[in-house]
């Protein structure tokens, strides 16, 4: 699911306001396509498929997190700083959630729901969890906070960047060959993208990251004619609409990247209409919020399904009727409950571990990008991670 701070020469002071707006956009959807009422939303293709905003998100990391690491990462130390910042972003919130996930599973009545809904719930997976070695092919489904598949994938896919950045920066052969690598392998183990998760998510995420990679370092030496790039916004937008709502859970849906990588190139420009609505502050908030959407909508959504179903059935009320009012409903708790744990869990997370780390020595402490989620969406000049 943020912006980036940077000290010295190279950092780079641009904000990509617009790829906030949709980093928050996608969180959205993949938290209301998660919500367990059979509601109208849920047969919107946007929602009904919205898995394939994952890829989206690594997409969006692996444009944002190229601009402001690949020239960055040229010795031990380098890519050292690098790893502690990205675990500093990643794990505080996601070992929060587990936690809570633990603490639902021993001390509410939710063990039986869990045990079938959630997938494999045992102490080998909430190690594998703990150290977010979780999708890489260890359990045979999902584990206690499911979404988190995709963090487990992304940041290993960071260790996969930082090498290659240490070794011949980030061009865009290198970029094409690591990007058709994850898509070939998916095509050979799973030719789909919503059956990658809790086995083949890396390679799903290594497809994704590489095309936002690629799209960044081409970003710098193409340009695109201003007055291009409203129609162009338009253009993309009617493509991924018609990817969502016919490629959705078919072969078709693993060419999702092929149409996500053109969108972030073009809305990195941040010159057409879309761009500006995308863009505004209280979508560019939303962005920031987004990690904590993606983490904790899950958790909720048990919680709220469980207490509506309950208080329902206490009162003789069909929820039936008003399973709209309460989808939006979750949507706000969900909304009010990640800004707060952006605020008190993500931030404090990303200077503690770093500070933790200098002080043993695992590199000398500077100042360094601050930066955000699965996926990592905006970058700034003033301090704050995503």
């Amino acid at each position: 699911m943020g912006e980036f701070s940077y000290q010295g020469s190279e950092a780079p002071a641009q904000r990509f306001r617009t790829l906030d707006g949709w980093r928050g956009i996608c969180a959205l959807l993949v938290a209301i396509g998660h919500f367990g009422f059979d509601d109208h939303f849920r047969y919107i293709p946007f929602v009904k498929n919205s898995y394939l905003c994952v890829d989206f998100f690594f997409v969006l990391s692996g444009f944002v997190i190229s601009h402001a690491y690949a020239n960055r990462l040229r010795s031990t130390h380098d890519v050292q700083f690098f790893i502690v910042r990205r675990f500093a972003r990643l794990w505080p919130l996601h070992m929060v959630m587990l936690l809570a996930f633990l603490f639902l599973y021993l001390f509410t009545l939710r063990f039986p729901g869990l045990s079938t809904g959630f997938g494999n719930i045992s102490v080998g997976s909430f190690v594998s969890n703990v150290f977010m070695l979780h999708d890489l092919g260890l359990h045979d489904w999902l584990t206690w906070n499911y979404p988190s598949w995709s963090i487990s994938a992304e940041f290993y896919t960071y260790l996969a960047f930082a090498a290659l950045a240490a070794i011949c920066f980030i061009r865009l052969l290198p970029c094409a060959i690591v990007s058709a690598v994850g898509f070939l392998a998916l095509m050979f183990f799973v030719p789909a993208l919503i059956g990658s998760e809790h086995d083949y998510g890396v390679l799903r995420c290594l497809y994704g990251f590489f095309a936002g990679a690629f799209v960044w370092r081409l970003s710098s030496s193409v340009t695109v004619a201003a007055e291009w790039l409203t129609s162009l916004e338009v253009a993309l937008v009617g493509a991924i609409g018609m990817l969502f709502i016919y490629a959705g859970s078919t072969p078709l849906e693993i060419t999702g990247p092929l149409f996500f990588a053109p969108a972030v190139f073009v809305f990195s420009k941040q010159g057409g209409l879309l761009s500006r609505v995308i863009g505004s502050r209280p979508m560019s908030a939303l962005g920031d919020w987004s990690y904590s959407i993606y983490m904790v909508h899950a958790f909720i959504g048990v919680l709220f399904y469980d207490a509506t179903i309950t208080v329902g059935a206490k009162f003789g009320v069909s929820i039936g009727p008003y399973t709209d009012l309460l989808t939006l409903a979750y949507i706000c708790i969900v909304i009010a409950v990640s800004a707060i744990s952006y605020r008190a869990i993500e931030l404090p997370g990303q200077r503690l571990i770093p500070q933790l780390a200098a002080k043993w020595r695992l590199f000398a402490h500077r100042q360094g990008p601050r930066d955000g989620l699965g996926d990592d969406s905006s970058i700034a000049s003033r301090a704050q991670p995503v």
